[in-house]
């Protein structure tokens, strides 16, 4: 999967109340997203967090930007490895997503 910057068919690990699972990077809040559930599962359970992934589809997309902006997030990191301590791509939260757009 190409990480070009959206996070539509990303996964995050959201717990019992829908919060996503974050990460704070340099004095700044990152969602943590994955390329797949079973990357999702792994940093869960490596980091001793609970959740269970969660897909990002166009849907959706607008509220779980809506969230993590409203969480502190700056931005997403796809695919951490808790083992490596490295990720594959971080990018901003996007400014203004398709449906929210539209909406205006």
């Amino acid at each position: 999967m190409a990480h070009n910057g959206s996070m539509l068919g990303l996964w995050l690990v959201r717990d019992r109340a829908g919060l996503p699972l974050l990460a704070k990077v340099q004095n700044e809040v990152y969602v943590l997203a994955f390329s797949a559930a079973y990357r999702a599962t792994r940093a869960c359970e490596a980091l001793g967090a609970e959740g269970a992934p969660f897909l990002v589809v166009a849907a959706n997309v607008r509220d779980v930007v809506e969230s993590a902006r409203a969480d502190g997030a700056r931005g997403f990191i796809v695919d951490y490895d808790t083992t490596l301590a490295r990720f594959a791509s971080a990018h901003p939260l996007p400014i203004a997503t398709p449906s929210a757009t539209a909406a205006r």
